[in-house]
């Protein structure tokens, strides 16, 4: 009699935990969701901000969403599509306004090759340094805000990056 108390008592408390388990999965989807759709508004909604190109090495799109950055790193560790989902967001959007950046500072060293006396290299070198310096703005935004881990592969002499495996 005292061993079947004692079973149907491991079987409620085994079934409880079971429930509990459910509802603190449930729990974390419904927050991963969230969570997932409010970055997705910020990136879609600071990009949509950026108008002017600035040549800035600390962009305040960056500076914005650094405080995101454990919740991404959450989001990474608990739920992959949504995270996937936003690394493709951020980039179409970003990229579009960096194309119209360049576009725009390319027009600009155009402009006064026409109108003064500047040589093409001092242009050119003028242009390429604002992109280098997007550039590198933006791998080590991307790194911090998505954690990413890089390393150089030993193999390659090109010095290409490939991501690192943990």
């Amino acid at each position: 009699m005292r061993g079947e108390r004692t079973a149907s008592t491991a079987r409620l408390r085994l079934g409880a935990v079971r429930e509990r388990l459910r509802r603190l999965a449930r729990a974390k989807d419904n927050l991963a969701a969230l969570l997932a759709r409010h970055l997705n508004n910020a990136l879609i909604h600071l990009a949509n901000e950026a108008h002017a190109p600035t040549p800035n090495t600390r962009r305040s799109h960056h500076s914005e969403l650094m405080p995101y950055a454990p919740f991404m790193r959450w989001l990474k560790d608990m739920d992959d599509k949504a995270y996937d989902g936003l690394v493709k967001v951020y980039v179409s959007t970003w990229s579009r306004v960096h194309k119209r950046e360049a576009r725009v500072w390319c027009d600009g060293a155009r402009i006064s090759l026409n109108t003064q006396s500047a040589t093409v290299d001092d242009l050119l070198d003028e242009v390429l340094t604002m992109l280098e310096i997007t550039c590198n703005a933006e791998q080590d935004f991307c790194t911090q805000f998505f954690y990413l881990e890089f390393d150089v592969k030993s193999d390659n002499s090109d010095g290409e990056r490939s991501e690192k495996v943990k």
